[in-house]
């Protein structure tokens, strides 16, 4: 007695036959070395070459946001120092006038 799903799978099994039974043994081992150990692997690299190309991009927006915020510092302070050395040298003009 056949089960209705049987046929099918019967015949695939056959054409798959005749598929493999074209190839070498030779071509057989390539094809299970391709399918079972390069095909792996090359997913394998592209997660981890986009995981990493990530890491790298936000460790580049980290440093330079760093960069950015050691370089305003210092131009903060240029600033206030120039102001307060205006302020002071303007309160002298004052003092020496009122002299």
């Amino acid at each position: 007695m056949m089960i209705p799903g049987m046929k099918k799978d019967l015949k695939r099994q056959i054409v798959g036959n005749r598929v493999l039974n074209n190839f070498s043994i030779s071509q057989k081992m390539m094809l299970i070395f391709v399918g079972c150990v390069i095909l792996p692997l090359l997913i394998q690299n592209i997660f981890y070459y986009s995981s990493t190309e990530k890491n790298i991009q936000n460790e580049v927006m980290q440093r330079l946001t760093q960069s950015l915020s050691e370089k305003t510092s210092k131009v903060n302070g240029c600033i206030w120092g120039t102001i307060s050395l205006s302020r002071r040298y303007n309160t002298n003009e004052e003092l020496y006038k009122f002299l």
